[in-house]
């Protein structure tokens, strides 16, 4: 709390940027919280092991949203995106985010909330929902919503998935997301709010084809 009324403080001092003391407080309880999750994740996890990730695709009548989130450490920016694939890897639909100033954990659930909403306006049934933010999805798969930042989000998310016949929600490490990572990073050339494509923005056709040939990446 003291680091970011710091900041706050810096702020008005050599920027003239006023930050109103609620701001500064829900700032601070996110930090506390995405720590919170992130070391109860590291002292749960077992030693790490090398391991080959690759992107699966889904199984009929499924098809898969990968979503991820992306902050500029320098601006305080931040993005999300994602796309949606079928069976046979093949670019369904897909968007960016361009959200503003906020965490890189609500950045993950932004992400999140805006590729179950492009789901459910292409009237999908079964989708299967994959991240490479643990703790979201661990936040996400507990059904828990505290008042906090990003409780009405959290919510909403918990509402969209409800209403899919079915909808599995897993985690993917990061090589097997690179595709959302892409769409995620490109947001920051958007403009503010959700940008969507009918068709695969350029760039992003390599990595979309590594994920349809099955090409792996080891994790140390």
């Amino acid at each position: 709390m003291l680091w970011f009324l710091w900041k706050s403080r810096n702020k008005l001092i050599f920027e003239r940027k006023w930050t109103p003391p609620d701001a500064v407080f829900w700032q601070a309880r996110s930090h506390a919280l995405e720590t919170h999750f992130a070391l109860n994740s590291a002292m749960l996890a077992s030693p790490r092991t090398p391991r080959w990730v690759c992107w699966q695709p889904p199984t009929q009548p499924f098809l898969k949203l990968n979503t991820d989130g992306s902050r500029n450490h320098q601006s305080g920016r931040a993005c999300a995106g994602g796309l949606i694939c079928d069976h046979l890897g093949r670019w369904v639909h897909g968007f960016t985010v361009n959200i503003g100033f906020t965490s890189s954990f609500l950045a993950e659930l932004w992400g999140c909330h805006e590729g179950l909403k492009l789901a459910h306006s292409l009237q999908l049934q079964h989708l299967i929902l994959e991240m490479d933010s643990l703790m979201a999805i661990q936040l996400i798969q507990t059904r828990q919503v505290e008042k906090g930042p990003f409780s009405v989000l959290l919510t909403d998310i918990l509402v969209l998935l409800d209403a899919f016949s079915n909808c599995i929600v897993r985690h993917t490490l990061s090589k097997g997301n690179s595709a959302a990572d892409f769409m995620a990073s490109l947001g920051h050339k958007s403009p503010l709010g959700t940008t969507f494509y009918q068709n695969p923005p350029v760039g992003i056709s390599m990595l979309m084809h590594g994920d349809t040939i099955g090409t792996m990446f080891l994790r140390p």
